[in-house]
């Protein structure tokens, strides 16, 4: 055990690059994956690397934009406001990836926001494949103060839109906006694995998630992630980072 937790400690060291946070018992891992893309949020311009939303979000309470997505310090920060703007009481951001991902690892390190009401989000879409499958992979939906959602999304085809979601709600023991947690997905054509801090927490078959997607990163106000109350005013989720792996 001693030398296990050794070994562990230097593959996932800075001195060996970045690694990304699997399960610790694949301690071989910087032999395994190659980062790929990332965005460590040095840069002030996020226009960059992201599309970011700029309209209302009809099927939530809140409308997405530009201004409410800052970077200072390193980190991103999604702010909600209460504030009406595009006919909606609420305010918050989305940013899309530039980039285009297929099969690899993905992993965001984030602290969400203090208050219900609010979904914290990253996932994948594919919304361009005029043959094949339309398809969401949730890697995370937090809600404040410790409930961790994974969800898959079957969106049909152009020709046939149909919705189908396998979701699964993971309760987290500590409440996760006091620190960062890293939100991991490992995506390839059998199997899609979901991690929650380098832990393994669900695996599922893959059945229809066979084209690239997009990243996307934000905030919703709705009551599906709790009560709706003025403490969402002037909270913030903040991200630290977004990286992206794929195997050697």
């Amino acid at each position: 055990m001693v030398i296990l937790n050794i070994l562990s400690f230097f593959f996932s060291s800075s001195i060996w690059g970045i690694t990304p946070h699997i399960d610790r018992q694949e301690i071989s891992s910087k032999f395994k994956w190659q980062l790929i893309w990332q965005d460590e949020f040095k840069s002030t311009d996020i226009k960059s690397l992201w599309i970011p939303q700029n309209s209302p979000t009809p099927h939530t309470l809140s409308s997405r934009w530009e201004e409410n997505a800052v970077i200072k310090s390193g980190k991103l920060y999604i702010y909600n406001k209460k504030e009406n703007k595009g006919g909606q009481e609420w305010t918050s951001a989305s940013l899309t990836s530039r980039n285009e991902f297929d099969y690899g690892y993905f992993e965001c390190r984030v602290k969400i926001a203090q208050s219900s009401g609010i979904n914290n989000a990253l996932w994948l879409y594919s919304n361009k494949n005029e043959q094949g499958h339309l398809f969401e992979i949730d890697i995370a939906e937090v809600h404040y103060p410790n409930l961790l959602y994974t969800n898959i999304h079957d969106w049909g085809t152009k020709q046939n839109r149909y919705r189908k979601q396998h979701s699964r709600c993971h309760p987290i023991s500590s409440n996760l906006s006091k620190k960062f947690h890293i939100y991991g997905l490992e995506w390839n054509d059998k199997e899609i694995k979901f991690y929650f801090d380098g832990k393994l927490i669900r695996t599922e078959k893959n059945s229809y998630c066979f084209d690239k997607a997009q990243l996307i990163i934000g905030c919703a106000i709705l009551p599906w992630a709790g009560n709706i109350t003025d403490k969402i005013d002037g909270t913030s989720t903040i991200v630290d980072y977004i990286r992206y792996f794929k195997r050697k």
